[in-house]
């Protein structure tokens, strides 16, 4: 990523850079040919994360919630409209350790602060099956 920039992530297919600003999530063709365009310039961006070849998922700051946006390769810009995802009481604003989305954009994990501000329950179906799943593919 250019100077000034956190967080790069490239696409699962390697075509695409992300990569965060104090108020912009940018993203980029890789390798980059100097086109750039910002996806949300709303808040601050955290950690943005590619839920697939064509999905990414991120969080802002200033909101406090999840979002994702479909990458639509072709287009100008190349993305459709930023879509609400989730919220969690517990997200601790860590980039890169509180929160982890999986490729089948199902399941995220999240490792929240020691301080609960709210309480919840979160229901994640087949829990246990996708955990021995992740495991195994990461040679556990």
């Amino acid at each position: 990523a250019p100077e000034g920039f956190f967080a790069p992530s490239l696409s699962l297919d390697g075509r695409w850079l992300t990569y965060g600003t104090i108020d912009a999530l940018q993203i980029e063709p890789f390798p980059r040919d100097g086109r750039l365009w910002s996806i949300s310039t709303t808040s601050q961006q955290i950690d943005a994360q590619w839920l697939s070849d064509r999905e990414v998922g991120f969080f802002l700051h200033d909101v406090g919630e999840f979002f994702r946006v479909q990458i639509q390769p072709g287009s100008d810009p190349p993305f459709g409209t930023v879509q609400p995802w989730f919220e969690d009481a517990r997200f601790s604003d860590t980039p890169g350790a509180s929160h982890a989305a999986s490729h089948d954009r199902g399941i995220v994990y999240l490792r929240g602060s020691d301080v609960v501000d709210a309480p919840y329950l979160r229901v994640v179906p087949k829990w246990v099956e996708i955990m021995k799943r992740e495991v195994d593919r990461a040679g556990g």
